[in-house]
């Protein structure tokens, strides 16, 4: 072989490489801008649910979407309001954040103060009340 031919050949293995690492580059753009719509399209839900009497709960769910570690929360949670937290799962098998008490407005404003990542329109606030039995 002679030196044309070397040039040739390496010259074509360089285009390749450069080929695919451009195929990577927009693989992982676009990987990137899917998780970013995610994230844009989740809700963070602040609950307020009643227990048995004059009970109530307060459930967050959606913040491991944003990278929000659930346990270092709960515990912040549980020692910002002096309550009880835990982490459970649902019934879909989502992680949530429960709180005992009525929280949902200090929530929100804990929430929209310690992280920051997540769009304050994507916290929003619900509250949900059981029917009481008719006798």
């Amino acid at each position: 072989m002679n030196k044309l031919e070397i040039d040739n050949v390496a010259a074509t293995k360089i285009a390749k490489q450069e080929q695919k690492l451009q195929k990577e580059i927009i693989k992982e753009e676009a990987r990137a801008e899917r998780e970013r719509d995610k994230k844009m399209s989740t809700k963070v839900t602040v609950k307020r649910s009643d227990r048995a009497k004059k009970k109530t709960m307060t459930v967050v769910i959606g913040l491991d979407v944003f990278g929000v570690d659930l346990k270092k929360t709960s515990k912040m949670f549980s020692s910002h309001f002096a309550c009880g937290c835990s982490v459970v799962k649902n019934i879909l098998g989502a992680e949530e954040v429960t709180i005992q008490g009525d929280f949902v407005d200090e929530v929100c404003n804990l929430l929209y103060t310690k992280y920051p990542q997540i769009p304050r329109e994507n916290i929003v606030q619900v509250e949900e009340k059981k029917s009481k039995k008719k006798i």
